[in-house]
């Protein structure tokens, strides 16, 4: 197997493994807790673990509760001997430390190399530290994982956001980006130009971070970008400079990590806008039973039968010309018999109601058309829905954290691959967990994707049985 082997080994960490234990024990003796959530992506500085290493353990540290769950390190930095245009990935098929030999992702940097904006080259990589340095502390924290490592040389800022969104496909892979800030000023003014940094990409202003003192703003305002359109969160939680750990406060190098995490709050507000007014509230009694003889009585027109109840002036009520979303749902015998709806208002309530009723009882692919026979046994119900909200894109575990069980409806969309569940079917996937998965099974997506390009909806819903109303 091709093996990268460590370049900077004995000059920026140490060489001996034992050695290397007690010097990652000792940064990660000096680093600064955080309280928060585990991240999603990690910024961390690539100097040399006896000036930047505290920093850096001060992000690796926040990864503890990742460990089995990441399975592969999407590791970009800038390059420090080459100049080029575009990104620079390795030929090898493995980078060692003394603390190991870990895989790279051959799969993954096989497809990059198709693009004419990526170059192949051993060689740019050879004598590299800004990624190296970063290997000790992953192993350190993860364990077993993949490394899909990136040299950034000049890169447009819309071209290095769109790979970082192509490489952050899904929660087990973690995105980190290797950087210093300011080089060579005084402390004083140091601290002010890496403040203002910190606070640019606290702000997630990408095009501020692109023209910044931080060697590596490349990657670093790509991951700032595709951090902005996924609506996530980036946090400083340990900013020095080289002065306060170990070097001379007259010329020193500006080090930080931060954390990209989605917000509770955040996630917490678009969790609040599910809650529909309508819900449980918008229709009374009268209502629902008058929704209930449409379905009834349009199934019964298929089927050739009489009208099974009155309905009066139905057609001059003005709430069934409204446009509603809203699925209707046939069980016999308490089985499934149909379920057809859709999630957008296409049509008014009342045209809704009986649309759907026809395409559940005859046009619902998994069964075979209602029979007159099973007409009087048909358990009817009726879902109106709330207008969707679009939630921001998170990972799978924290959309699984945040559904409200028995209460919210998902609909999951991918390219064209797209289904929903509606709030009842917690009935029979009482977990999140489970009714995620079943979800993305439903939409052709495999169990184990997350796509990058997931598109996560929320609705609430007014549901009742025909027979509770009758």
């Amino acid at each position: 197997m091709h093996t990268r082997s460590p370049a900077v080994a004995g000059a920026f960490y140490p060489s001996d493994p034992q050695d290397l234990d007690r010097e990652l024990d000792a940064c990660f003796t000096r680093g600064v807790a955080w309280s928060g959530p585990a991240p999603l992506a990690l910024v961390v500085p690539h100097a040399g673990y006896v000036y930047s290493g505290p920093i850096a353990a001060s992000g690796y540290a926040t990864l503890a509760p990742l460990r089995g769950r990441i399975r592969r390190v999407a590791l970009l930095g800038p390059s420090h001997r080459f100049g080029f245009r575009g990104f620079a990935i390795p030929e090898a098929e493995a980078w060692s430390t003394p603390l190991g030999v870990v895989p790279l992702d051959r799969t993954a940097l096989g497809a990059l190399a198709t693009r004419p904006d990526v170059v192949a080259s051993d060689r740019i990589h050879a004598q590299e530290h800004s990624l190296e340095v970063q290997l000790p502390f992953l192993q350190r924290v993860l364990g077993e994982f993949t490394l899909l490592p990136i040299l950034f040389g000049q890169v447009d800022l819309s071209v290095g956001e769109a790979l970082v969104q192509q490489l952050w496909a899904d929660e087990a892979t973690l995105v980190v980006v290797s950087t210093d800030l300011s080089h060579y000023h005084a402390q004083d003014h140091a601290r002010r130009v890496d403040a203002q940094t910190v606070a640019d990409v606290e702000s997630l202003q990408a095009e501020a971070v692109e023209q910044s003192e931080a060697c590596g703003s490349a990657p670093l305002a790509a991951l700032v970008a595709a951090a902005r359109a996924r609506g996530l969160s980036l946090h400083a939680i340990d900013v020095r400079t080289s002065a306060d750990t170990a070097g001379d406060p007259s010329r020193v190098v500006g080090y930080a990590s931060l954390v990209a995490t989605l917000d509770d709050a955040t996630t917490a507000a678009s969790t609040d806008a599910t809650v529909f007014d309508l819900h449980a509230t918008r229709f009374d009694r009268d209502q629902r039973r008058h929704l209930c003889e449409l379905a009834h009585l349009a199934i019964a027109q298929r089927l050739g039968l009489p009208a099974p109840a009155p309905l009066g002036g139905w057609r001059a009520d003005a709430w069934l010309r409204e446009p509603a979303a809203a699925f209707v749902t046939l069980d016999l015998d308490g089985d499934l018999r149909g379920c057809i709806g859709t999630t957008e208002p296409h049509y008014a309530l009342g045209d809704a109601i009986m649309r759907h009723a026809v395409a559940a009882a005859f046009h619902d692919p998994r069964f075979p058309p209602v029979t007159p026979d099973e007409f009087d046994r048909l358990d009817l119900s009726i879902s109106v829905l709330s207008p969707r909200v679009a939630v921001p894109w998170l990972p799978r575990r924290d959309l699984e954290r945040r559904l409200r069980v028995g209460v919210d409806g998902l609909l999951l969309e991918s390219g064209s691959r797209r289904a929903t569940f509606l709030p009842s079917v917690w009935e029979e996937l009482s977990s999140p967990a489970a009714f995620v998965a079943a979800l993305l099974r439903k939409a052709g997506i495999g169990r184990d994707e997350w796509p990058a390009n997931l598109q996560i909806s929320v609705y609430t819903t007014e549901s009742w049985h025909a027979v509770d109303v009758a």
